[in-house]
């Protein structure tokens, strides 16, 4: 396993990378069974619920043939 300092807490040793952030964390900051630092699976997803929310100016239109747009 890579050796090197813990982005989190400093401490020197074996570290993993995690796969969200790209930290390199020692592994009381590491969870092996996400592959994620302790910061990114603390953290809330966006949606709240785990959903992925789309914003309605990114959501697909409908075009029927004879619409013209300007």
């Amino acid at each position: 396993m890579p050796t090197g300092k813990c982005d989190i807490c400093g401490n020197t040793g074996e570290v993993r990378v995690c796969w969200k952030c790209g930290k390199k964390v020692c592994m009381d900051h590491f969870s092996p069974q996400d592959g994620l630092c302790s910061n990114c699976k603390g953290a809330k997803p966006m949606g709240g619920g785990g959903e992925l929310t789309i914003p309605d100016s990114a959501k697909p239109t409908t075009v029927k043939p004879g619409d013209v747009r300007k």
